[in-house]
C-alpha cells in the first residue's frame, strides 16, 4: 500500500476514440488530507504557497500537529524553552512540547534558531522520532544514519534534495504525507491510524448519488462499505481501485488510485457471451471471459449474469493493472439523454448538443453523419462520449391490446406481437386518454432496447412514401380486452431494411402477393398499388458504394426476395452490400429502388441475386428419370438432416448429386444440380479456395463439407478439410461469382 499512496504518481491510461490521458505528479490529494487533519493549513487568502521555505519553528508546529501530543499544547507558557525562543514567541509552546518528548534538540550552543530554514536531515530525523526511532537506531554518523533509515522507509519519496538543503512547504508536505503512510517501528499499523484515521487498501469506488440515486447525497459506496464523504473529496475516480483514507472509521477524506489502465467503450449490442462495443469509429467484440467480475448498478456480479441486462448506449470501463491484466469491469447505465423523436428541426437542442464538431453519430449501428438522421428517428445523446445514437426501426400494425390495462399501459400487442413501452409519451398515446383505439393502424417507433419510444398514426406516416414487398395478406379475427371480437383484412409489407409492417386493409390483396407495392392511406386504412421497378443495373463495388455508375448511400438497405409469383410462399432476407461486391446486377434483378435527397440509391429490393435464399444439399435418393412422368419423392441431406420432398414434377437429378433446393412451404418448387468446379484444388480455407491454375473462388458462408461413407453422407467439420492433404475435394457452385454464385457444397474423399 505505502508504495502506491506515498508516490502519488497516478499514471492512468484512458482510451476512448484514440485519446490517451496521462496524469502526472499531483499534490492536491496530499494537501487535502493534511489540511483535513489540521497538520498543514493554507494561508488566510486560501493559497498554499508550496514554494515557500519552512522554518525550524514552523516544522516543529507541523510535527506536533502530526503527533500524539497535538492536544497537549500549553498556550499560557511562562518559561522560555531556549534562550533564542522567548516564552512569548508564537512557537514556544510547540517547541517546548517537542523538546519534552525528545522529538527535537537544540544546537550545541544551547540555541534553537527558530527562524532558520529546516533542512532535509532535520525534518527526516523528527519524522523518524515520531515513528518511534531513537538515537540508538541512528548510530553516531550524523546525519547519514538518519538519512539511510529515512530513505529505506521511503520518507524522501518525491523529494529531490540533498543533505543540508532547505525544505519548502511542498517538500515538507511530501515527507509528512509519506510518514503518515509508514508503519511505526515495530508496529503492524500505519502511523496515520494513531490519529483516528485509517487506510483501506485496494478499495474500489463503486458509486455516489451521481451514479446511483439510491446512494445518499453525502455518501460513497465502495466494495469495503458505504461511508460519508468529507468536504472536498474528489469524486472523479469512481470505478477505480486504490487506497481510501477514512476519518473516525466512517468518513472518506481522500482516495489515491492505483496505477491502472482504464479502457472506456460505448456498448452497441450484447451477444450470447460477449459485447459488441464502439470505439474510435469502429465496432469490435471485447472477447471477455464470462466469469469476469463486473460492477453493475452498484452491485458486484459476473459478466455472464449481467449480459442480458446491458443496454445499447451503456458505457463499460475495463480496469487493468499496471501489467495490463484485466482485473474487473464497471458498467454505467443511464448515461444518455433521450430518447427524443427527431422532428424537422431543433432535435440537437432537445438533446443538449451545442456543437456538432467532433460529434460521433451511430445510426442503426453504422457510423453516419448528422445529416443522415431522419424525421421520426429515435435519438439519444451522451455528452461524455460526444456520441449520438439514432434508431430508425418502426413497426406498423393493428393495435390489439394494452397490458395491464389501457389506464396503466406498460406494454401493447400490435399485430400479435408484444412490445414494452419505453417512454411516458408512448404510454400516454396508447392509454385510454390517448388518441389511439383498438383496431387502429399504428406505427411504433422503437428505441435502443426495442421498446416503444413514440407512436405515429397512419396519416403521419403517409407523409412519407412507403414501398415494400407484400409478403402476406388475408383476414384476421381479433379479441380485445373488452371481450369484443372484430376482424380485419391485413397486409404484411417488408421494407428494404427488413422491417415488417402490418397494415389494416379493406380488401384482400392476395392478387398482389409477392409483388413490390406502394402503400397509401385512406381514412387510416391502407390501400396497395403495384410499383414498377424502373430501369437500373450495374456491377456492385462495395468499397466505392457504387452500382455501375450509380452512387449508393453508405447505409443502403438491400432486401432479397425469392419469388414474385403470387401462388408461391415467399422467402426474403436483408443482404449486406459487401456480400454483393463484384456482382453484376441486371435490370431484371431489380424489383424496386429508391434514392435519397443526395441522389444516392438508399433502398433496393432484388430478386434472388446471391442465391443465399435457397437450401443446398446432396440427393440421397430420387425417382428414376424417364420412368416417372408425374414426379415422385426426393430424399435429400440438407445440412446433416434428411428431408423428403414430394413433387409432381420430375427433375434431372440423381442420387449423390449436390443440388440447389427452392421450396414454397413444404412444397418443392425447384431442384437443380450444382455445377462441379473442374479445376484441381490446391488449398482451401473457410473463405475461399485456390486452384492449381491459380484461380480463387469464394465459399458461401454456409458451405457444407460432406464425406461419403458407404452409401450415405456425413457432414464433417471444416477443420478436417482445411490443411488436410490426405483427401481429395470436389467443389460445387450454384452459378458464376459475377452473378452472385458461391461454392455451396464440398464432397470429400480419402486418397
Amino acid at each position: 500500500m505505502k508504495r502506491k499512496i506515498a508516490a502519488l504518481l497516478l499514471v492512468v491510461l484512458v482510451v476512448f476514440s484514440g485519446t490517451v490521458n496521462v496524469y502526472a505528479f499531483d499534490q492536491n490529494s496530499a494537501v487535502g488530507l493534511l489540511s483535513s487533519m489540521n497538520i498543514m493549513n493554507g494561508y488566510p487568502d486560501g493559497s498554499y504557497h508550496l514554494e515557500n521555505y519552512v522554518t525550524r519553528a514552523e516544522f516543529t508546529k507541523i510535527a506536533i500537529a502530526a503527533s500524539d501530543y497535538r492536544n497537549m499544547v500549553a498556550t499560557n507558557m511562562s518559561v522560555s524553552p531556549f534562550p533564542d525562543v522567548q516564552y512569548t514567541h508564537w512557537a514556544a509552546p510547540y517547541i517546548k512540547l517537542a523538546v519534552s518528548n525528545k522529538l527535537i534538540t537544540g544546537y550545541s550552543d544551547a540555541t534553537f534558531k527558530p527562524d532558520n530554514n529546516v533542512t532535509l536531515e532535520e525534518a527526516a530525523t523528527i519524522c523518524l522520532r515520531l515513528l518511534g526511532y531513537t538515537n540508538e537506531d541512528f548510530g553516531s554518523s550524523w546525519p547519514y544514519g538518519q538519512m539511510g533509515i529515512a530513505n529505506n522507509l521511503n520518507l524522501t519519496d518525491n523529494i529531490t534534495l540533498s543533505v543540508g538543503a532547505s525544505m519548502t512547504r511542498g517538500d515538507v508536505l511530501n515527507m509528512v504525507f509519506n510518514m503518515l503512510n509508514t508503519k511505526s517501528k515495530g508496529a503492524n499499523s500505519y502511523y496515520i491510524e494513531k490519529m483516528d484515521y485509517k487506510i483501506v487498501e485496494d478499495t474500489i469506488l463503486i458509486a455516489t448519488s451521481d451514479e446511483d440515486s439510491g446512494v445518499g447525497s453525502d455518501k460513497i459506496l465502495t466494495d469495503s462499505g458505504t461511508y460519508r464523504i468529507a468536504s472536498g473529496f474528489d469524486r472523479t475516480d469512481i470505478g477505480r481501485k486504490g487506497d481510501l483514507v477514512l476519518k473516525n472509521g466512517d468518513e472518506a477524506v481522500m482516495f489515491v488510485p492505483s496505477n491502472q489502465r482504464v479502457e472506456e467503450y460505448s456498448i452497441y449490442q450484447t451477444l450470447a457471451d460477449d459485447l459488441i462495443v464502439y470505439q474510435s469509429g469502429t465496432m469490435k467484440s471485447l472477447d471477455l471471459e464470462k466469469g469476469l467480475a463486473v460492477y453493475y448498478k452498484s452491485s458486484k456480479s459476473s459478466l455472464s449474469n449481467v449480459l442480458q441486462s446491458v443496454a445499447s448506449g451503456d458505457v463499460i470501463k475495463l480496469f487493468k493493472n499496471d501489467s495490463g491484466v484485466l482485473d474487473y469491469a464497471m458498467i454505467q447505465t443511464d448515461k444518455m439523454v433521450g430518447p427524443i423523436t427527431v422532428g424537422s428541426m431543433g432535435w440537437q437542442a432537445q438533446l443538449g448538443i451545442l456543437n456538432t464538431e467532433g460529434l460521433t453519430v451511430l445510426r442503426d449501428g453504422s457510423k453516419a453523419s448528422v445529416n443522415d438522421i431522419s424525421t421520426y428517428d429515435i435519438a439519444y445523446y451522451s455528452k461524455e462520449l460526444s456520441t449520438v445514437w439514432a434508431y430508425s426501426k418502426k413497426v406498423t400494425g393493428i393495435y390489439e391490446k394494452a397490458t395491464p390495462s389501457r389506464d396503466s399501459v406498460t406494454s401493447v400487442v400490435v399485430s400479435g406481437t408484444t412490445y414494452e413501452l419505453e417512454t411516458a409519451a408512448a404510454m400516454n398515446a396508447l392509454s385510454s386518454t390517448g388518441k389511439y383505439n383498438y383496431g387502429d393502424t399504428v406505427t411504433l417507433l422503437l428505441g435502443k432496447n426495442g421498446g416503444v419510444a413514440d407512436v405515429l398514426n397512419s396519416t403521419e406516416e403517409s407523409n412519407k412514401n412507403i414501398y415494400g414487398y407484400l409478403a402476406a395478406t388475408g383476414k384476421k379475427d381479433y379479441n380485445n380486452p373488452d371481450g369484443e371480437t372484430y376482424n380485419s383484412y391485413y397486409a404484411d409489407i417488408v421494407l428494404a431494411n427488413g422491417n415488417v409492417h402490418q397494415y389494416a386493409t379493406k380488401i384482400d390483396y392476395s392478387m398482389l402477393l409477392n409483388k413490390v407495392v406502394r402503400v397509401v392511406f385512406n381514412n387510416g386504412v391502407a390501400e396497395l398499388n403495384t410499383q414498377s421497378s424502373g430501369n437500373i443495373s450495374g456491377t456492385i463495388r462495395a468499397s466505392a458504394f457504387l452500382m455501375g455508375s450509380n452512387k449508393l448511400s453508405a447505409d443502403v438497405s438491400v432486401l432479397e426476395v425469392s419469388t414474385t409469383d403470387s401462388n408461391e410462399q415467399s422467402t426474403y432476407k436483408t443482404t449486406f452490400l459487401q456480400r454483393m461486391d463484384g456482382i453484376e446486377i441486371l435490370n431484371s434483378n431489380v424489383l424496386y429502388y429508391a434514392k435519397n435527397s443526395k441522389g444516392e440509391i438508399s433502398e433496393l429490393i432484388l430478386m434472388d441475386v446471391t442465391g443465399d435464399l435457397a437450401q443446398y444439399g446432396v440427393v440421397l435418393s430420387a425417382p428414376e428419370t424417364g420412368k416417372l412422368t408425374t414426379g415422385g419423392t426426393y430424399s435429400i441431406d440438407v445440412n446433416g438432416v434428411t428431408k423428403n420432398f414430394s413433387s409432381n414434377a420430375t427433375y434431372s437429378v440423381s442420387s449423390t448429386v449436390p443440388v440447389k433446393i427452392l421450396t414454397s412451404g413444404s412444397r418443392l418448387e425447384s431442384l437443380s444440380a450444382l455445377t462441379r468446379l473442374e479445376e484441381s484444388i490446391a488449398e482451401i480455407n473457410k473463405a475461399s479456395l485456390k486452384t492449381k491454375n491459380g484461380n480463387t473462388y469464394q465459399l458461401a458462408d454456409g458451405v457444407v463439407a460432406y464425406k461419403k461413407i458407404s452409401n450415405s453422407y456425413m457432414i464433417i467439420p471444416f477443420s478436417e478439410v482445411e490443411g488436410n492433404y490426405n483427401i481429395t475435394i470436389s467443389a460445387y457452385y450454384d452459378k458464376k461469382e459475377k452473378f452472385g454464385g458461391r461454392i455451396r457444397v464440398l464432397i470429400v474423399k480419402d486418397k
